[in-house]
């Protein structure tokens, strides 16, 4: 809702994501706001160079076997000067709280090796950088998960459980 009110009567926000499952909850959950949804792939995005005032990239870099490419996207269609927000990972950074260790090691292990770029969050300066972006901020920001239904969800960690000896799992 803040995002329809900064852009004003005359501005566009559009989302793009991939999978039409997570563009059609979009379009559910905001219907009553002037926001465009679209299946988009962040690699080849369907905007002119410069197109954006702000772009905004949460999550998705780290899935990427090539997340350099993906923000460039994202570097292209902002117009110079403009604000290009990142929030991505550092899977090297996860910590489980379970009372098993050596499971929890396995675990661990799986859920950085199954991301090409488990470690772009804590990249992603030097990465802004190559691309020319010469004003950087890196806030950090731990985040803490009580909730194993929202962790399940984030993490993939079902996908990972599927690995595991079933007695394990």
């Amino acid at each position: 809702a803040c995002v329809a009110a900064l852009i004003g009567p005359y501005g566009l926000c559009v989302g793009a994501d991939l999978s039409a499952t997570m563009v059609a909850g979009a379009r559910d959950r905001h219907a009553s706001l002037r926001l465009e949804f679209m299946r988009a792939d962040c690699r080849r995005l369907p905007f002119l160079d410069g197109a954006f005032h702000a772009s905004r990239v949460d999550r998705v870099l780290h899935a990427l076997d090539d997340p350099q490419h993906g923000l460039a996207e994202v570097v292209r269609v902002t117009r110079p000067g403009g604000r290009v927000v990142v929030s991505e990972p550092d899977w090297s950074t996860l910590t489980l709280a379970p009372d098993d260790d050596p499971l929890t090691q396995v675990i661990l292990t799986l859920m950085g090796s199954s991301r090409p770029a488990a470690h772009l969050g804590g990249e992603l300066g030097g990465r802004m950088a190559d691309l020319g972006i010469r004003e950087v901020e890196l806030p950090p920001f731990t985040g803490v998960i009580t909730d194993v239904d929202v962790a399940r969800r984030l993490s993939g960690l079902d996908d990972l459980l599927g690995i595991l000896e079933p007695e394990a799992a």
